[in-house]
């Protein structure tokens, strides 16, 4: 089985493995600093559900000879269900951290396998009313970073759909936003400047720079995301990213326009003479092109 532990500069990703590990050599072929990673394709998992554990068994020698056994690893799941725009499975299959040594990594690499028929995704399958069965599972095995900071940003708001980066943190590894739903600490970031800062000034610098990536990464993309993300100390890694929705089904409404030409507190009689010549003009041009609204100006 030579040949199987790939690079994920790999040509063969996109066919061999899923969304997690294609965004990673995508980053990584963009430029974006990301752990130096390798996965397993499909066909280790296919494998797996036939023969059990001695298709992955059959890899000690391989992983042996390109993993350092001094170092640490991450493995994660990269199914092909993962990530994708109508369903990311966030936190629903395994992930094994700071492991060392080829038999740990054969046992996690197990267990991110034997995940992907769980039942717990056999439940969250039939909750987001997809047929069970049928997931195909690769796995990411990636240097372990011991982040002093570490956390997810979004390039749009991933509520509203705003145009302002979101960026929340804590100290050590995200799984306690990811999966703990610990309370993270939050930057908000819009046209240039933070609108929202925790009182932890010392990593200023360090989130204007996952602002800038985060940009960056969306950019590449043509579409807003999320970004994983940990900090070293000494660099910034990009561990995961993936284009994302926002809840389109909300009524959005900004004050923008409206401060910057009657800035401050707005007077009883300015506000008699504004609302219904202001409103009114736009609601009889928005009539003009649509017909009747029945709106009224106070309802702008």
């Amino acid at each position: 089985m030579r040949g199987i532990v790939r690079p994920l500069a790999d040509g063969g990703v996109v066919r061999a493995a899923g969304t997690k590990a294609v965004s990673l050599s995508k980053l990584d072929r963009w430029g974006f600093t990301i752990p130096a990673s390798r996965y397993l394709p499909f066909s280790v998992h296919d494998g797996y559900r036939a023969e059990g554990r001695s298709a992955v068994d059959g890899l000690r020698d391989e992983l042996r000879s390109v993993l350092d056994p001094r170092r640490a690893y991450a493995v994660r799941s990269a199914a092909d269900i993962e990530d994708a725009r109508d369903g990311s499975f966030a936190g629903q299959f395994e992930t094994v951290l700071s492991v060392t040594g080829v038999d740990a990594v054969i046992e996690a690499v197990l267990e991110v396998l034997a995940s992907a028929d769980s039942p717990k995704i056999r439940a969250y399958l039939d909750r987001t009313g997809r047929e069970p069965g049928g997931i195909r599972m690769s796995v990411i095995i990636q240097e372990m970073v011991e982040p002093e900071l570490s956390g997810v940003a979004f390039s749009r708001h991933p509520v509203t759909g705003m145009d302002e980066v979101v960026v929340e943190a804590v100290r050590g590894t995200a799984d306690a936003i990811l999966q703990g739903g610990a309370d993270p600490f939050r930057w908000v970031h819009k046209w240039g400047a933070f609108k929202e800062v925790p009182d932890l000034h010392e990593w200023d610098e360090l989130i204007r720079n996952v602002v800038r990536q985060t940009r960056a990464v969306e950019k590449r993309y043509r579409a807003p995301v999320d970004v994983e993300w940990a900090f070293d100390g000494e660099t910034l890694y990009l561990l995961q990213a993936r284009p994302v929705g926002a809840d389109e089904s909300m009524n959005l409404y900004s004050n923008r326009i409206a401060k910057e030409m009657l800035p401050g507190s707005i007077k009883p009689l300015i506000w008699s003479i504004n609302i219904p010549m202001v409103n009114g003009a736009w609601i009889e041009l928005l009539e003009r092109l649509t017909g009747s609204s029945g709106l009224r100006s106070e309802d702008l």
